[in-house]
């Protein structure tokens, strides 16, 4: 009978352990799962923020592109009226 106790009670024991396990495993798996979608959001939030720096820093060339070529066309333009002035001068003389 003594044995039997014995038995019972590691069966007990060996049950109450597994149980423990089990939920660790789970509580570990839930923090596994918490831990990866964490860091998915946290790379989704650092790929839109390069892609939003890069879609910055191709409107910065394009207007600089824009500005430059309108500084060029705006000294053409002050050639021109020059060359024009320096002709209606030419010919009142």
């Amino acid at each position: 009978m003594k044995l039997e106790k014995l038995d019972a009670r590691a069966q007990e024991s060996i049950a109450v352990e597994s149980k423990a396990y089990l939920h660790r495993l789970r509580v570990r798996r839930l923090e596994e799962e918490a831990a990866r979608k964490e860091r998915e959001m946290r790379r989704r939030k650092v790929m839109l923020e390069q892609d939003a720096a890069q879609a910055q820093l191709e409107e910065k060339r394009r207007e600089d592109l824009i500005l430059s070529k309108l500084s060029r066309q705006c000294e053409e333009e002050k050639k021109i009226g020059e060359q024009l002035w320096v002709a209606r001068k030419e010919k009142e003389v």
